[in-house]
Formats: C-alpha cells, sequence, structure tokens
C-alpha cells in the first residue's frame, strides 16, 4: 500500500465524523439559528477534509488545484461562522456581545475577501507533486489568508473564555470548558498547517483532521453529557462502553498499520525480519495501550465488577475448588429442604386449595 493512500484514510474518516455531527446537530432543531451555524461549521470542515483527501489521491494537477482551492475556500468560510457561532451561543446563554453586529459584519466582510482571493487562485500557489501527493504552497496573498484565519481563531476562544469566567451558571461552564477546549485544539491543529506554509515549507501531511477528529469527540461528549446545544441525546450504558470499546480497537488497528506502513518504507523492505520487528512494536507498545484502555472503560462503566478480583493461585487450586463446590451444594439442599417443609405447613394449614 502507497503510503499516500494511508494518509488519505485520515481526512476521510474525519469527513465522514464532522458531517454526522454537523447533520445530527441540525437535525435535532432545524429551525434554530445556533443549530445551522454550527451544522455550517461543520459542513465547512467536511469540504476541507474532502478537499485534503482529493489532495493526498488525485494524480493530475489541475484537480489537485482545484481542491485546495476548496480547502481554502472552506477555511475563508469559517472566518465568519466560527465567530458567528460563538456570538450567538454566549447570547443565547445569556452572556453580552456588545457591537456583535458590527463584529459580524467585518468577519463576513474579510471572509468573502478571502472566498474572492481563493477563486482567483490568488491564496495558494500551484501544487507541488510529493512522495505523499500533492501540495499546495503558499501564493501572493497567502499572508493576508492566514491573517484572517488567525485573527478569528484568536477572538473567538478569547470570546469563550472570557465569557465563561463571568458566567456563574456551573452548566454553562462545563458546555463551555468541552467546547473551548475543541476549538482550542482544533485551531492549534490548523494554525500548525497555516504557519509550516508561512515559513515556505512544503506541508507532506496535513495536521488539521486530526484536530476535527478531537473536536468531534468533545462536542459528541458535551451533547451527551452536559446537553449541548440544549440536545438530549439518551444512550444505554452498554451502547456506549461498545462503541467506544470499537473506537479504540480501531484507533489501535489504524495506529498500528500506519507504523507498519512507516516502518516499511522507512527501511525500504517487506521482509520477514521487517514484518517480524512491526510485530515485535506492535506487541510491546500497541497491545499494553489498548489493553490499559480496556481497564480504564471497564473501570468507568462498570465499577462493582471491576472491584471483583479473583486470585488466579485459587482458580488453580482444584481440591479447593471442589472443596467449596461441595459446601455450596450442601447448602442447596439444606436450602431445598427447608422450602419443603415450610410448603408442608403450608398445605397442613389449609393453603393449599384443590
Amino acid at each position: 500500500m502507497h503510503l499516500k493512500y494511508l494518509l488519505s484514510a485520515l481526512p476521510l474518516i474525519s469527513c465522514f465524523f464532522v458531517a454526522a455531527l454537523g447533520v445530527f446537530v441540525f437535525a435535532q432543531n432545524k429551525r434554530a439559528g445556533i443549530n445551522r451555524l454550527f451544522a455550517s461549521i461543520c459542513l465547512a470542515l467536511c469540504f476541507y477534509n474532502f478537499g485534503v483527501f482529493l489532495m493526498y489521491v488525485l494524480d493530475d494537477a489541475p484537480g489537485a488545484a482545484a481542491a485546495a482551492a476548496v480547502c481554502v475556500c472552506s477555511t475563508a468560510m469559517l472566518t465568519a461562522l466560527l465567530p458567528h457561532f460563538i456570538m450567538e451561543f454566549i447570547s443565547e446563554n445569556g452572556g453580552p456581545v456588545p457591537y456583535a453586529a458590527l463584529k459580524l459584519s467585518s468577519f463576513y466582510a474579510l471572509a468573502a475577501a478571502v472566498f474572492k482571493l481563493a477563486l482567483d487562485g490568488a491564496v495558494v500557489g500551484e501544487p507541488v507533486l510529493t512522495s505523499t501527493g500533492y501540495v499546495s504552497s503558499g501564493g501572493r496573498y497567502f499572508i493576508f489568508y492566514a491573517a484572517c484565519i488567525i485573527f478569528s481563531i484568536i477572538y473567538s476562544i478569547a470570546l469563550l473564555y472570557f465569557s465563561q469566567l463571568t458566567h456563574q451558571t456551573p452548566d454553562y461552564k462545563l458546555k463551555v470548558r468541552h467546547i473551548f477546549l475543541g476549538t482550542l485544539i482544533c485551531s492549534l491543529f490548523g494554525i500548525f498547517d497555516i504557519l509550516k506554509k508561512m515559513a515556505g515549507m512544503l506541508s507532506e501531511v496535513s495536521t488539521l483532521e486530526y484536530g476535527v477528529i478531537l473536536f468531534c469527540f468533545l462536542t459528541a461528549y458535551a451533547i451527551v453529557k452536559h446537553k449541548f446545544l440544549h440536545i438530549e441525546f439518551a444512550v444505554k450504558k452498554g451502547a456506549l462502553y461498545s462503541i467506544l470499546m470499537i473506537l479504540v480497537a480501531l484507533t489501535v488497528l489504524s495506529i498500528a498499520v500506519a507504523a507498519e506502513q512507516l516502518t516499511q518504507n522507512w527501511l525500504d523492505s517487506s521482509s520477514f525480519a521487517v514484518n517480524l520487528l512491526n510485530a515485535f512494536i506492535v506487541g510491546v507498545f500497541f497491545d499494553p495501550v489498548r489493553d490499559w484502555l480496556q481497564r480504564v472503560l471497564n473501570k468507568h462503566f462498570f465499577p462493582r465488577l471491576v472491584s471483583v478480583e479473583i486470585d488466579e493461585a485459587v482458580m488453580r487450586n482444584r481440591a479447593l475448588l471442589d472443596c467449596i463446590a461441595g459446601e455450596k451444594i450442601d447448602e442447596l439442599k439444606l436450602l431445598k429442604s427447608n422450602l419443603e417443609k415450610i410448603i408442608d405447613e403450608y398445605e397442613k394449614n389449609g393453603g393449599h386449595k384443590q
């Protein structure tokens, strides 16, 4: 498997996650403006991830250039959508947002300007073919694009942070905590990509999709745990446990496969020795991590079962087990005898009816 196809899987997975999250939130209340804004943010991130996926897999430069334009246009829309959503969220929860209309007009004007420049091909340069697919370089107005994105992110995060300092409701602070963290992590991954292009580096591996996945998980947790956006989502503990275990298994498997591919590419070989090395890495590092995560989930979801510890030495002692089993059988026989006596007494006293 070529490395670029392996790397392309992550933006595709991220695209699916963020699209599912956006559709779910929008379906809960189609008329609510804040739900529409959140769904729009998810849609923009979905387009970005799909554009990154295309840049990994496409083999022609014009197609890669179009995919790069999709990435820039989608992130340009986030310049306005992100602060708009944060302002709407704060206002809905009773927080003040001074000069909101003026600020929103400014952000949408910046987004429109960047969008127009992206369509004209002035934000990113011609795509360059690398070992992992096509990569776009910074264009003539890339600095302006980067400044708009970074300013929008900093303003939105600062507005969200200071809103929870003045808000006295604990529930609001719990909601903000996860959204703030998700937005911050996602933004840092995106800014990292931007800074690499500003430095003139050809970034062969995009990082924003990692942040998008974390953003989706944190938002989903806020919805389930704290009814974010007034969404009540009831899920059984067993179903949630199963979903999390599947995600853990898929994550560990994906990382293990990626490590195997990277090892084979690094050593430029897929011999038996390299496969043995990969098996050793999986056995030493990934299996213990998976087992540890499973123990953490077990402890969180089923604390009473986890607290029951069985000594393996006792389980191997056949004589002791036979003794315990014999005692339990005697107890059951005694219980049966007592029940029969109770039934006989009940029938003698006229309780039994023919």
